[in-house]
């Protein structure tokens, strides 16, 4: 990781071996189209307790779209630290510590390809640089409600990484029939645990085996839990 001011295009990147986590992202999301893996970029800041109404602090990281488990996150940033499991720490999730402004982008009236709105609270346009203010109102966005979906399934599994086993604990609001289904993190299916109907609550041993009994290598894998319309995916490390 450098960060040498500029946003140099990705083969100068990969030539000089070195890069911002801009250019580690825009790498990355090269590659992955080259190799015919759908992928887009996200963008955002870091929460900080100074300065509240505004911040320099950005970070950019990818998004890649897997079969089955939809749009992950994957910081490829992180991939230059020293231990393997810190390494893997964001393939398929984000750091609680920044929040998403911007995905895709690119073209947008409302949103700069950078991560900020690009009108003012005065209407005008602001200058091109990266800073970001917390506004009362946008002249250029509508903010839409939320509403909730009446069926939604939650989960966790413990422990995390794990050697042996690992337990996912499952919660459904309504009623309904569940399955779970283990992946690789390339989206290869390993195994498929038919639960049957739950009331409400349920939990599920995975072994790190495949339905053959072989064990798994090493790696990151994922579950998907169905049930009625909604699914819940959730990641495991295994390391032995």
């Amino acid at each position: 990781y450098l960060s040498e001011g500029g946003w140099d295009a990705a083969p100068v990147v990969l030539a000089r071996g070195t890069g911002s986590c801009s250019e580690y992202t825009y790498l990355f999301i090269a590659m992955c189209r080259a190799a015919g893996i759908p992928a887009r970029f996200e963008a955002g800041g870091h929460l900080r307790d100074t300065i509240p109404y505004e911040d320099k602090i950005f970070h950019r990281w990818a998004q890649v779209y897997f079969p089955d488990l939809e749009w992950l996150p994957i910081d490829c940033t992180w991939d230059d630290k020293e231990y393997p499991c810190n390494q893997a720490r964001y393939f398929g999730a984000r750091s609680t510590k920044v929040f998403t402004t911007t995905i895709g982008a690119g073209g947008d009236d409302g949103l700069w390809w950078t991560y900020n709105s690009a009108n003012s609270n005065s209407g005008g346009e602001r200058e091109r640089q990266k800073m970001m203010e917390w506004l009362d109102y946008s002249t250029c966005t509508q903010i839409k409600p939320i509403i909730a979906p009446q069926n939604l399934i939650t989960a966790l599994n413990y422990p995390n990484p794990f050697s042996n086993i690992s337990t996912i604990e499952y919660r459904v609001s309504e009623p309904s029939v569940v399955k779970i289904y283990i992946y690789t993190n390339l989206g290869k299916l390993v195994r498929i645990f038919d639960e049957g109907f739950i009331d409400s609550v349920g939990s599920l041993i995975w072994n790190g085996k495949n339905a053959h009994g072989t064990e798994m290598n090493n790696g990151i894998y994922y579950y998907k839990i169905k049930g009625g319309i909604n699914s819940f995916t959730g990641r495991m490390i295994l390391i032995k």
